[in-house]
């Protein structure tokens, strides 16, 4: 029977160890959040960011940015991936943004509420694609043109939601996400994280499935139970709701962003 949990469920056990999914580059400030509680952090991507397959359609979108009236980027690695190709940010062009490291990353790129209009989810909402929808001026957006720079794999909510209100949308895939190469090294350290009970930080439904199978190829059945014994802190009810679907059964559900991870662990700890 599965046990998802608020983060705030005073009877939560939490091991004592963190383990960081996120892809390579992305992990260290949240690791470094969390060892400053005096919790053991390892880093153990689950994901691997690649070039879009087609990044002749990423230079020419980057060159037509005056036919749009909003461009939105579904998360920092959209815009890694978008931004540099950019000569020119054209004066009036809004943004969208997920999420609170989304802004930032567009900050590093001098793109900020100071330069430009920044869309994002109200303060307290879920940072996901309904969330931002509903922060969207569809009035001044219907019968123009939308970009949405998105991963090659991905929800197609915002998409059809604009499409229904008549805003016309164009998507482009600017990134890949896979299952990192399972070599030597990583299967070693794979095994004996799965030795132990620990708590990994998911951000997204494509990591649980990553870790099951990786479970999968190494010890079959075995890895498969031992896996699913782990214990997950998730950042969206979506998550939860994939990973219960996947057999896993000691869920712990925050909100999205470093800050609510970090928040939802040390609460976790308070009780402990």
């Amino acid at each position: 029977m599965s046990t998802a949990m608020e983060c705030q469920a005073s009877t939560t056990p939490l091991p004592a160890s963190i383990v960081v999914t996120r892809p390579i580059g992305q992990a260290q400030s949240l690791s470094d959040r969390i060892a400053a509680m005096g919790l053991t952090t390892t880093a153990f991507p689950l994901l691997d960011i690649l070039p879009a397959p087609d990044e002749l359609e990423i230079d020419s979108a980057a060159s037509r940015l005056h036919d749009y009236a909003m461009v939105v980027f579904v998360s920092a690695n959209a815009v890694d991936a978008f931004l540099p190709r950019v000569a020119h940010w054209p004066d009036r062009l809004a943004c969208a943004v997920v999420g609170e490291g989304t802004r930032m990353r567009l900050a590093q790129f001098g793109l900020d509420e100071d330069s430009i209009k920044i869309v994002s989810p109200w303060p307290g909402q879920s940072q996901d694609s309904k969330s931002l929808f509903a922060r969207l001026d569809l009035a001044t957006l219907r019968h123009r043109r939308v970009l949405i720079v998105r991963a090659e794999s991905g929800r197609d909510y915002l998409a059809r939601a604009l499409t229904k209100n008549q805003v016309w949308v164009d998507c482009i895939a600017a990134y890949r996400r896979i299952a990192p190469e399972m070599d030597a090294t990583r299967i070693a350290r794979l095994s004996a994280l799965l030795e132990q009970r620990h708590c990994w930080v998911m951000t997204s439904g494509e990591s649980v499935a990553v870790l099951l199978e990786m479970a999968k190829t190494i010890h079959g059945l075995r890895g498969a139970r031992d896996a699913r014994e782990q214990y997950l802190l998730v950042s969206h009810h979506r998550i939860a709701a994939s990973a219960r679907s996947l057999g896993f059964a000691r869920i712990i559900t925050c909100g999205t962003g470093d800050d609510a991870i970090v928040s939802c662990l040390r609460s976790l700890l308070e009780r402990k």
